[in-house]
């Protein structure tokens, strides 16, 4: 029976859950390179890699970055097949990050921020001319319609040289069925179909069981809503109420509560100002808040 390491961000864990519990492999490791760096991960790192002759690494492609764990670094001495890195920003164009890897600054949407409401803070309007923004000839004026072909495109290139592609398949199926909560987290339909992928590449023998079956650790995490417009400009057969969730321990809340804690947060953060992205949304973003 043959051994799997799992290297990837966070949708490594329910490709583990699936791995672990579809296939015959005797054994499956889980490394969310998100952890990279921490105690935690390097033991865990050191178990899965402990033997070469029965093991195979799956991962995302990672750079010199992650030092050892680089998938340059890892094909040195083990078997390592890519693996397509889920990340499609055409359905939540307004989302962004501020800060880089592993210091991300917090927003009530954990790191996910909304540009929109970024750059109306950066610009000083009140919270309900914020809000008016939400329309869209924003959306129109953000490129925001326009994004999900470049997403496409991104999405496909990025896939070239990947061993288990997985990018065709996860864009022909966006318009026909959920499939994503975020940019980056992942429907458990979709992550299905990739893991299917997987253990059919490495030989593994894979149990197809209902997709009622199977838990998703990225669902207890954020949801941002597909808005609308975007919705409708691209056809899709599926809607999502206008409303966010940061986890499952938290209610859901509207549009409005998130202006108003964002704005709370941008006032509390010193170094907001300074940050690239803010200073980029700042500049890009100002012909389309004084319409």
């Amino acid at each position: 029976m043959s051994r799997l390491a799992l290297f990837a961000n966070c949708q490594a864990w329910p490709l583990y859950l699936l791995l672990s519990s579809l296939t015959d492999l005797s054994e499956v490791y889980c490394l969310d390179i998100n952890g990279y760096g921490s105690p935690e991960f390097r033991q865990a790192a050191d178990k899965a890699l402990a033997g070469s002759e029965d093991l195979t690494i799956v991962t995302h492609p990672l750079s010199d970055h992650f030092g050892e764990y680089a998938t340059a670094q890892l094909r040195l001495n083990y078997r390592v097949l890519t693996t397509t890195n889920i990340y499609f920003n055409g359905l939540h164009p307004d989302i962004t990050y501020v800060g880089g890897f592993q210091q991300r600054v917090p927003s009530p949407m954990g790191d996910y921020h909304s540009k929109i409401v970024l750059a109306s803070f950066l610009h000083s309007l009140s919270e309900d001319e914020c809000l008016a923004k939400f329309t869209t000839e924003t959306y129109q004026r953000a490129g925001f319609f326009d994004t999900y072909h470049t997403a496409c495109e991104e999405l496909l290139a990025r896939d070239e040289g990947i061993d288990i592609k997985f990018a065709s398949q996860f864009i022909d199926k966006i318009p026909r069925q959920p499939a994503l909560f975020s940019m980056n987290h992942v429907s458990i339909s979709l992550l299905r179909d990739q893991a299917k992928e997987i253990a059919a590449a490495i030989g593994a023998k894979w149990m197809d069981f209902p997709i009622e079956y199977l838990l998703n650790p990225m669902s207890s995490g954020p949801w941002w809503p597909i808005y609308p417009e975007i919705a409708e400009r691209h056809n899709l057969s599926y809607r999502t109420p206008f409303a966010f969730k940061l986890s499952d321990q938290e209610p859901l809340f509207s549009l409005e509560k998130f202006i108003c804690q964002s704005y709370i947060g941008y006032r509390d953060f010193s170094g907001l100002h300074e940050s690239p992205t803010a200073l980029d949304l700042k500049s890009n973003f100002s012909h389309l808040l004084q319409y």
